[in-house]
């Protein structure tokens, strides 16, 4: 039950899943970028000068750097793959399950309430939710192995 609530959470989260990816490359850019200056043989921190050798404070601002990167990368790589994940059951349920991809499109991506899909799909408000809690628990099985 506990992962069927996590991928609830993670579908919640599909469209702007992409967005933090996004942010999270630009961050990797700026931060290599970053890093890169820091190990320049000569580096302005401040209004200091430092030059020709590797000072205490230039190797704090390097490591610091190169953690700051670090992370950034870790997440960025959770990231793609919670997003190719989701992307690539909601394709799978596009090809074996139009009605259930439907729903779960126009729920979790478009933001439409359920009870305006079970009106664009002609089907009842139950059978909507009951279409919603198949396609998750399929999505579970696909995930989790459940």
């Amino acid at each position: 039950m506990d992962n069927i609530k996590l991928l609830e959470q993670l579908l919640k989260q599909y469209p702007y899943i992409n967005l933090r990816m996004q942010h999270l490359e630009r961050l990797m850019t700026n931060n290599s970028t970053e890093e890169s200056t820091a190990k320049d043989s000569k580096y302005i921190h401040g209004n200091c000068l430092i030059s020709n050798s590797v000072s205490v404070e230039q190797d704090k601002i390097i490591t610091i750097a190169v953690n700051k990167l670090s992370n950034i990368k870790h997440e960025l790589n959770n990231t793609k793959y919670i997003y190719r994940m989701l992307e690539d059951f909601m394709n799978l349920l596009k090809m074996t399950d139009k009605k259930s991809y439907t729903v779960m499109e126009k729920h979790y991506i478009h933001k439409v309430r359920m009870e305006d899909i079970a009106d664009i799909l002609y089907i009842s408000r139950s059978r909507c939710y009951e279409i919603r809690k198949n396609a998750i628990f399929k999505m579970s099985k696909y995930v989790f192995g459940d």
